[in-house]
C-alpha cells in the first residue's frame, strides 16, 4: 500500500497540473467568446456571474486588440524566402 510513495505524487502532481491548464485554457476560451458576442452585439447581456467573471478575468489577462489590421506583437515585416 505505502510502496513506491514517490511515483504515486508526482503521478497526482501531474494530475492537478494537467487540470489546471485544462481549466485555464477553458476559461481563456469562454471569455474569449464572451468578446466575441459582445463585439456582435454591444447590447448582448450574459448574467450578472458570468458578467462577474470575464471582467475580473480581462483585468488579469487584457485582451490583445487589433492595430492597424494586425494582431498586436505580431512583427509586420515579410517573412523571409525560402530556400
Amino acid at each position: 500500500m505505502q510502496a513506491q510513495t514517490r511515483l504515486k505524487v508526482q503521478h497526482a502532481r501531474a494530475a492537478v497540473d494537467t487540470t489546471l491548464q485544462l481549466l485555464a485554457f477553458d476559461l481563456l476560451q469562454g471569455t474569449l467568446w464572451l468578446d466575441v458576442r459582445r463585439a456582435q452585439d454591444a447590447k448582448r447581456e450574459f448574467g450578472t456571474v458570468p458578467s462577474a467573471a470575464w471582467t475580473a478575468f480581462r483585468k488579469a489577462v487584457p485582451l490583445a486588440e487589433l492595430r492597424d489590421g494586425a494582431a498586436s506583437g505580431v512583427d509586420a515585416a515579410p517573412a523571409a524566402p525560402l530556400g
